[in-house]
């Protein structure tokens, strides 16, 4: 084998190492790019757990404040129908004399 053969081959291993250097590169960036979608998904998991449970707290909160205010909602019909049945009572009871 000559020189020239041997320089050739050389040259060409240099080459395909080169390559297969790039390549590697190239692979370790889409993998760098990869973990910062990676992380950048799980931080918008994180933010929407957060507020899927904020959202649970408040409505812990307001639904007990519902039914009081329900309830109290009743009691204030009931008074109206007791006042308006005493109001039409009188009404009765004067407009027979």
């Amino acid at each position: 084998m000559t020189f020239e053969e041997m320089q050739k081959i050389i040259e060409d291993m240099l080459s395909v190492q080169r390559e297969l250097q790039e390549s590697l590169l190239q692979l370790k960036e889409r993998q760098v790019k990869f973990k910062e979608r990676q992380i950048k998904f799980e931080e918008r998991q994180l933010q929407l757990l957060k507020s899927a449970e904020n959202k649970k707290n408040f409505l812990d909160e307001l639904i007990p404040n519902y039914g009081d205010l329900v309830e109290h909602s009743i009691r204030q019909r009931e008074i109206l129908d007791c006042l308006i049945t005493i109001q039409n009572s009188k009404f009765k009871i004067t407009g027979e004399h």
